[in-house]
C-alpha cells in the first residue's frame, strides 16, 4: 500500500466514528432548557401515552432499543423530549455527517448528550461494536430511527433497516451464550406531528417572503396550494439552471427531483473520483460521496475549498431526496404543506423558520421480546431477521397509528409545553 493510501486509511479511521461521551451536567441542562426552546424557538408541544401494558414501567432498567418513525426535521428534539420523559440513561444513533455541522461544535455537543455516529452505506464496524455494547447494558436505552432517512410521512412506516435487526439478534445470542436469561427488548414508538395553528398565521407570511425572493409576481393567487406549486416550479428551475441540468419534462415532479439529485451526485464524483457504478439509488450515491468527502476534509488537502463546495452540493442532494419523499405523502396533510415550505425556504432563503405551533404526539407501543426469535435465529439467521423485521414494522405502524389518534386528545404526560 502506498503512503498516500496509508494516509487515507488513517484519515478515514480518524474521521469516520464519533463515540458517545455523555456528560451528566450538559444532559441535565439540555432537559432543563428544552421547554423554553420548544416554546420560544421551535414552537413545539409534546404529549405522551403508552399502551395498556405500561411498557415504560415494564422496561425500566432493562436493555431496550427504542425505535421511532422518522417523519420530521424536529425528530432530534423528540429524542431529548423522550429522554426527559422516560428519565433513564439514553444513547442515540445519528448520521456521521451531522457531527461536522457548525464546524464540529454540533458534533461535540451531540456526543456530550450520548449520541454516536453511524456511517451510512458502509459496514461501520466501530458503530456496530458500540451499539452492541450499549444493548448489553441493563441500565440504558438506545434510541434509533430504523427508517434511516426523514420520510416526511406521518401516516406510514417506511422500510426498516434489517442490518440493525441483525445486530439486535446477535446481541441476544451473545447474552444467551453467556448463560444469562435476560432479554433484549424493542419498544416501537410512534411519533405524529400535527399543525395547531391556521395557515394564515403559520404559512402565508413565510410563503410571501419566498415569493419575493423568487420574484414571483402572481401573488394575487388566493389558493395556497397553487401558490406553493408555482414557487416550487420556479425554485426547481433555478436549481436546475444552477447545476446545469435539464429537467425531464415527461417525468412527474418527484422523478424530476430524484434525477436532479443524481445529477448533482455525478458532478461531485468529478471532485472526489468516487466510483458510483455499483450504487443503484440516489441515497446510495449520497452515502458513498459523503464518506469520501469526510475523508478528504480530514486531510491536509490543497483543494479544501473545492471539497467544501462539493460538501455543500451534497446538502442540496439530501434536501432534494427528503423533498422527493414528501411529494409522495398524503397531499391533504397540513404538515405536508409545512414540510414543502421548509424545503422552499431553506433553498431560497438559506434557513428554516417555525411553521406555526406543532403538536408532537408520542405513543409507546407494546414491547417486543427479541428472545422469542432466538431459536429461529440459531436455525436460520435470514428467516429470523426477516420475521423480526416484519414484526417491528407491524408494531411500529400500530404505534404510529395510535400516536395519530392522540391528535385530538388534551395534553398527556409529564412534559407538555408550547403555545
Amino acid at each position: 500500500m502506498s503512503n498516500t493510501a496509508n494516509s487515507k486509511t488513517k484519515a478515514r479511521k480518524r474521521a469516520d466514528f464519533r463515540p458517545p461521551e455523555p456528560n451528566t451536567l450538559l444532559i441535565a441542562m439540555g432537559k432543563m432548557i428544552l421547554p423554553f426552546y420548544c416554546r420560544f424557538v421551535s414552537n413545539l408541544s409534546f404529549q405522551f401515552k403508552q399502551s395498556a401494558n405500561q411498557p415504560l414501567k415494564k422496561l425500566r432498567n432493562k436493555r431496550t432499543i427504542i425505535m421511532l418513525n422518522h417523519a420530521d426535521r424536529h425528530d432530534p428534539v423528540v429524542v431529548v423530549a423522550l429522554a426527559k420523559e422516560i428519565n433513564e440513561t439514553v444513547f442515540c444513533l445519528a448520521a456521521r455527517e451531522v457531527f461536522d455541522w457548525n464546524h464540529g461544535f454540533l458534533g461535540w455537543l451531540l456526543q456530550k448528550f450520548g449520541v454516536y455516529s453511524v456511517n451510512r452505506g458502509v459496514a461501520d464496524v466501530e458503530s456496530i461494536r458500540t451499539t452492541k455494547e450499549i444493548l448489553k447494558k441493563t441500565d440504558s436505552k438506545l434510541i434509533v430511527f430504523p427508517e434511516a432517512e426523514i420520510t416526511g410521512d406521518d401516516n406510514k412506516v417506511h422500510s426498516i433497516n434489517n442490518g440493525l435487526v441483525h445486530i439486535i439478534l446477535d446481541v441476544q445470542e451473545d447474552i444467551d451464550e453467556s448463560k444469562n436469561t435476560d432479554s433484549v427488548w424493542v419498544l416501537p414508538t410512534g411519533v405524529h406531528y400535527s399543525l395547531q395553528t391556521s395557515f394564515e398565521t403559520s404559512i402565508v407570511p413565510i410563503l410571501k417572503k419566498i415569493e419575493r425572493h423568487l420574484k414571483i409576481e402572481n401573488q394575487n393567487i388566493s389558493n395556497i396550494d397553487s401558490r406553493i406549486a408555482v414557487a416550487t416550479e420556479k425554485l426547481l428551475d433555478e436549481l436546475a439552471n444552477r447545476f446545469e441540468f435539464r429537467r425531464p419534462a415527461q417525468l412527474p415532479q418527484d422523478k424530476q427531483v430524484n434525477a436532479l439529485a443524481v445529477h448533482i451526485c455525478q458532478r461531485v464524483t468529478q471532485l472526489t473520483a468516487t466510483d458510483l457504478s455499483s450504487k443503484e439509488t440516489a441515497e446510495a450515491m449520497l452515502y458513498a460521496l459523503r464518506n469520501e468527502i469526510i475523508v478528504l476534509l480530514s486531510e491536509k488537502n490543497s483543494d479544501r475549498e473545492e471539497i467544501e463546495e462539493g460538501s455543500e452540493e451534497l446538502e442540496h442532494v439530501e434536501r432534494l431526496l427528503i423533498f422527493e419523499r414528501i411529494l409522495n405523502t398524503d397531499a391533504t396533510s397540513p404538515m405536508r404543506v409545512c414540510r414543502i415550505l421548509d424545503f422552499l425556504e431553506i433553498e431560497a432563503l438559506g434557513h428554516i423558520s417555525s411553521k406555526g405551533h406543532q403538536k408532537v404526539s408520542i405513543y409507546f407501543g407494546d414491547p417486543i421480546d427479541v428472545k422469542n426469535y432466538l431459536v429461529e435465529y440459531k436455525a436460520s439467521k435470514r428467516e429470523a431477521i426477516d420475521a423480526l423485521t416484519d414484526k417491528i414494522q407491524e408494531s411500529l405502524q400500530a404505534a404510529l397509528n395510535n400516536s395519530k389518534a392522540m391528535e385530538s386528545l388534551p395534553p398527556i404526560g409529564k412534559f407538555s409545553t408550547g403555545a
